[in-house]
């Protein structure tokens, strides 16, 4: 009897696999390549997108397991329920839409979403389980349904205000004509894409559409291989009104530890064609590409948390680095339920100003900008502008902070010379 339901199992499994495999390949996809990009975009997900937390994140976590505990409590409390396939079967259901959320609010590092995202399988878990023969219990668990139900649209109603306080000029503005050919390909950076919508034009985007999902080496290197071969005309590059100092970009990630290998291909075969505004530029095509040639210089090994002491080098030329950070066995064990480590890192300028903001300590295996200080997309392209480039804020000092432990805790850090060719 095993044997034979363990057969039919075999064989919807094998079903499912070849239609899938004979769908894509009708389309001319190619499927390997599908696989591999699936699993790194999987894999790098988890350490890049967590949100980064106060230090007051201690007790929504214990306000989290506290609802972990009474929910395990209800189960206790109907074990005897449970012999009943039925039940059993709803009670995996939401068991697994609660472990689901769960996971999801604890990947992303913020307790504070565990309310979120498991208040719908507490309700539905509520509703299932209202006794039949208990006036009191009833009138218990209604009321509990009712005040989890409140929370819940009231946290989403706050989402909603946030985001309809947004503003929505600076997504939907209009583009002079003169400085557009409709006739040619417009990609965005870092994610505004609507812009392309509203000024109708042809968008051809980048493979990763959005600079902050491009946060493994693999992933950045396929936006970088996109930009080397120039296959779109021109980019639409949008710098957030607010003028934050870390760039238009989430979680307080700085813009220029972003797909690092897609920037400097940028850099080489894109140059600024056109300016709408402080906010708003577009890049197009250069005719004869720039080559960018890195040098190493020094190769030292450093703790985490010490300053790296850049007043050494050449004011007047540009420096890229690469480190690579090593995550610990406990760390790799402890992201099973909880979430990687994350570092941050704070730079000082010359001028005594410090700039603080969270990184995805993956990226910078490649080449980032070391010595200067870029706030916008503006400055980035200054990079290679003799004249604007000693304009560009010096950075005196740079120190990569882990949020807790589960780093190797040293590092090797490598300086490079960068030349324009």
């Amino acid at each position: 009897m095993i044997a034979k339901k363990f057969n039919h199992l075999l064989i919807y499994c094998s079903s499912i696999l070849i239609t899938f495999t004979i769908v894509y390949l009708s389309f001319n996809v190619d499927l390997k390549g599908y696989v591999q990009n699936s699993l790194e975009i999987i894999s790098g997900y988890k350490k890049a997108m967590q949100i980064y937390e106060d230090v007051d994140y201690m007790k929504y976590y214990i306000a989290a397991l506290f609802a972990a505990l009474l929910f395990c409590l209800q189960l206790y409390r109907l074990k005897r329920e449970l012999f009943s396939y039925q039940q059993l079967a709803k009670l995996l259901l939401i068991m697994l839409a609660f472990y689901y959320c769960f996971s999801y609010s604890f990947t992303r590092g913020a307790a504070a979403l565990f309310f979120k995202c498991s208040i719908v399988s507490v309700v539905v878990f509520l509703s299932i389980y209202l006794t039949k023969d208990n006036v009191a219990k009833n009138r218990f668990y209604t009321l509990t349904i009712f005040i989890l139900s409140f929370g819940f649209f009231n946290y989403f109603y706050n989402d909603f205000f946030t985001v309809t306080n947004w503003h929505p000029s600076q997504y939907t503005q209009p583009i002079p004509a003169r400085l557009l050919d409709k006739a040619k390909t417009y990609d965005v950076y870092p994610y505004q894409t609507s812009l392309v919508y509203f000024n109708d034009l042809l968008y051809h985007p980048r493979p990763i559409i959005q600079s902050y999902s491009a946060y493994t080496p693999a992933l950045d290197r396929i936006n970088a291989d996109f930009f080397a071969q120039k296959q779109v005309d021109n980019i639409l590059f949008h710098t957030s009104v607010k003028n934050l100092p870390w760039g238009n970009t989430i979680d307080e990630r700085y813009f220029m530890y972003e797909e690092p290998l897609a920037k400097i291909e940028i850099l080489k075969n894109y140059a600024v064609t056109g300016k709408v505004n402080d906010s708003l530029f577009i890049a197009g095509k250069r005719k004869t590409t720039t080559d960018i040639k890195f040098k190493l210089l020094t190769e030292h090994t450093y703790s985490l948390g010490e300053p790296i002491d850049l007043s050494s080098l050449d004011s007047t030329k540009l420096y890229f680095f690469t480190t690579d950070f090593n995550y610990s066995s406990k760390a790799k064990l402890a992201s099973l339920l909880y979430k990687f480590p994350y570092i941050s890192v704070e730079l000082t300028t010359t001028d005594h100003k410090t700039i603080k903001f969270n990184t995805v300590s993956d990226l910078l295996v490649s080449h980032s900008v070391l010595n200067k200080y870029c706030s916008n997309f503006m400055d980035y392209f200054s990079l290679i502008d003799n004249k604007k480039f000693s304009q560009l804020k010096t950075i005196q000092t740079i120190r990569f902070i882990p949020n807790q432990r589960g780093y190797s805790t040293m590092f090797a850090f490598k300086i490079f010379e960068a030349t324009r060719i």
